[in-house]
């Protein structure tokens, strides 16, 4: 497979077999050329809150890179691509900073946190699951696709997901591990992983981040009542109680 290195910039340009691309990322434009003349301009999108380096910011990098994948070979001439990883919208823009990224002091009190939880719940849990933070890209589709051929026991693969993250410490980032969940339960594997992997999954799984952003979501679990926003499972008991009085 050919690799493509591709160096992004405010202006930049490399030679790849006698063809030259120039991105601006100023004008929002790549330019292809050869050495005499220029064959074709195209519309860029890079990220919106600019460029930098911050892991989990979403800001374009700049850089050398390597291209792997080619995606959209079934879009028709001039189509538009349009797609985002589910929490990738909305975690940056609410201010939420990586766990990595956090002060020592505060990973240090997640993670007493998180144990005095499992501990009070009597919930089994790895604080520091091998595979954490995952994109959680795939897992979050499945559930959708399942959700969308109204299996009426959808809810429970996003407890099965993260049960195989957070307590057998398994990768659902990993499409065969994803398989097996699905196996296990007796759902239709093949059918619910085609879906989820479709334009239309993709489409409404974009709708639903927009629908957070309007409603103020900037974490899971989040619980909306009426106008009032519930963030997290400690907070459940204030669902509780909200859910009574509407009684």
């Amino acid at each position: 497979m050919m690799k493509i290195f591709l160096l992004i910039s405010l202006l930049t340009s490399i030679l790849l077999n006698g063809v030259e691309i120039e991105i601006l990322i100023s004008e929002q434009k790549l330019i292809l050329k050869d050495s005499e003349n220029i064959i074709g301009t195209y519309r860029i999108s890079s990220s919106k809150y600019g460029e930098g380096f911050l892991e989990g910011s979403n800001q374009t990098p700049l850089g050398k890179h390597v291209i792997k994948k080619k995606i959209g070979s079934e879009v028709p001439f001039g189509g538009r691509l349009r797609w985002r990883a589910f929490y990738g919208e909305i975690f940056p823009i609410s201010g939420g900073v990586p766990v990595s990224k956090r002060p020592p002091q505060r990973q240090k009190l997640r993670l007493q946190e998180l144990n005095r939880w499992s501990s009070f719940l009597n919930i089994k849990l790895n604080p520091e699951p091998k595979y954490f933070p995952s994109k959680s890209l795939l897992p979050s589709l499945i559930i959708i696709s399942a959700k969308v051929q109204k299996l009426e026991n959808y809810f429970d693969l996003a407890y099965h997901i993260m049960n195989t993250l957070w307590v057998k410490n398994e990768d659902i980032d990993d499409e065969n591990v994803l398989s097996g969940i699905l196996n296990d339960m007796s759902f239709n594997t093949k059918k619910i992983i085609s879906f989820a992997k479709s334009n239309e999954c993709k489409k409404i799984m974009d709708e639903y981040t927009e629908l957070g952003i309007k409603k103020n979501v900037f974490g899971a679990p989040t619980f909306i009542i009426e106008d009032e926003i519930y963030w997290g499972q400690d907070r459940l008991d204030f669902v509780e109680r909200h859910l009574i009085n509407l009684s």
